[in-house]
């Protein structure tokens, strides 16, 4: 039986890419996510690589699906998802992370900016020289992600008190 290439619906943090190269590699794909993010950060190529399997990379439910249909509905998929993850980091900065998922992906969010920006530091002061960013944008994106990390662990913290209270 022929091997194929898919991305995983169970094993997804954004569209399922790294779960499916992952599996079809026999590898964990927290790896996969690694070099992913590695690969973005040093030449912003993780990012591109991810987007075009995101649109070509059928799901494992569309593999007898037409090409031109996978990419079409890839592609309405990425539309929905991005909305999604903007409204997710929108309700972060309002303090309405009410939803768990929202507040996994406002702290993945503020994690991933926090480690960008000090990746764009690191630029700043030669370590990366390879890397062109201006001065200012690791200190706003480094402050971008503090502020998401703080709102989502402010809800936290008043979720468990709050729970703290019904339960006395």
């Amino acid at each position: 039986m022929k091997r194929r290439l898919y991305r995983s619906s169970t094993d997804a943090m954004i569209g399922g890419v790294s779960g499916g190269l992952g599996e079809y590699f026999g590898v964990d794909p927290m790896l996969v996510r690694v070099a992913f993010a590695l690969f973005a950060l040093f030449n912003g190529l993780g990012i591109m690589i991810y987007i075009i399997l995101w649109i070509v990379v059928p799901l494992k439910e569309q593999l007898e699906t037409p090409q031109a249909d996978v990419v079409h509905e890839n592609i309405e998929e990425m539309r929905d998802k991005a909305r999604e993850i903007g409204q997710d980091i929108h309700d972060a900065f309002a303090g309405d992370t009410t939803d768990t998922l929202a507040r996994r992906r406002a702290l993945w969010a503020g994690g991933a900016l926090i480690i960008l920006g000090i990746g764009m530091l690191l630029n700043n002061f030669g370590v990366l020289h390879w890397l062109r960013i201006r001065q200012l944008w690791p200190l706003v994106i480094v402050a971008f992600g503090v502020l998401l990390l703080i709102n989502a662990l402010r809800e936290r913290k008043g979720e468990e008190s709050w729970n703290e209270d019904i339960s006395a």
